[in-house]
């Protein structure tokens, strides 16, 4: 007897041209002797105009969510207890999730730690921001530009993102154990993430998320009101005197319980790249978004 799971495939959203920096989980120091219990939000993601959440929590905790309007499903992802979560569909919402262990947890330090950019971004001196800046596929003498890892593919060498300093891969991408580096939301590898290559990200990314516009020359979402971009990764908050993303306080909220804040993204519906492909080879190419209608004879965008 058989049986088949199915599950949101989420769309690749092009990354946005500025972030702000952020200083990684581990390098702020807990105070005291008490740990932070085994609880993390991984990153958010859209899906056709609904926004979801993930979280890792260690095996044999029990989780709640303080709203009703969430819907979270359980899964294993890479031997790691995956959370995901559903918000509320096309508005941008924070949650809670109370996680309970038998750990306790306190506020991390710190002081002298540097502000960082995830593999895709350069850190703007004069801003204290991110801006996306792509780099070339293929390495040079030198290997990979930093935060890049060197991917062998059938003998042919090309860079990809890999972790940043807190262990995760950039916005809305995950580490595939099989590949050796950070892939696109969608699974697939050759999704032009932080990589220079215009023709390409025009064909991969899905459009933007709500307030924002992709733009060709950069690759990368604007911001359509100017200067609004997103603050800060689920899991961390903006430092108003540092100026930069600080790891948030997973508060103890009872005995042997923490609790953690993450938001779910307003999203806007992906824009249909796959229609101005005329040719099934080339619609077969982009087979991570696209589909050829063999009735049809048209190439269409995967729902």
């Amino acid at each position: 007897v058989g049986f088949r799971c199915a599950v949101p495939q989420p769309k690749a959203m092009a990354p946005f041209c500025q972030l702000s920096a952020y200083i990684p989980t581990v390098s702020a120091l807990p105070q005291g002797q008490c740990q932070v219990p085994d609880v993390q939000v991984r990153g958010n993601y859209c899906y056709v105009g609904d926004g979801f959440v993930t979280f890792n929590i260690s095996e044999g905790a029990t989780y709640q969510v303080n709203r009703d309007d969430y819907d979270c499903i359980e899964t294993f992802v890479d031997g790691k207890r995956l959370i995901t979560c559903e918000g509320p569909r096309a508005t941008e919402t924070s949650m809670e999730l109370n996680v309970c262990n038998p750990a306790c947890s306190t506020n991390p330090d710190v002081t002298g730690a540097t502000p960082t950019c995830d593999a895709g971004y350069r850190l703007d001196a004069n801003t204290g921001t991110c801006v996306y800046s792509p780099v070339p596929a293929q390495p040079t003498a030198a290997g990979c530009p930093l935060g890049y890892l060197v991917i062998d593919r059938g003998g042919q060498k090309f860079c990809a993102p890999g972790p940043g300093g807190d262990g995760l891969c950039p916005i809305s991408m995950y580490y595939d154990s099989l590949f050796g580096a950070c892939v696109s939301s969608t699974g697939s590898a050759d999704i032009p993430y932080g990589i220079d290559n215009a023709d390409l990200a025009a064909q991969a990314f899905e459009g933007c998320a709500a307030g924002y516009e992709y733009d060709p020359a950069f690759q990368c979402c604007q911001a359509v009101t100017g200067g609004a971009y997103p603050g800060c990764t689920p899991g961390s908050t903006f430092d108003l005197g540092k100026k930069v993303c600080v790891p948030s306080t997973a508060r103890v909220s009872g005995p042997g319980c923490v609790t953690v804040q993450a938001t779910t993204l307003k999203c806007s519906e992906p824009i249909d790249v796959c229609s101005k492909i005329l040719a099934e080879a080339a619609c077969i190419r982009y087979a991570y978004a696209c589909l050829w209608n063999e009735k049809a004879n048209l190439c269409q965008l995967k729902k």
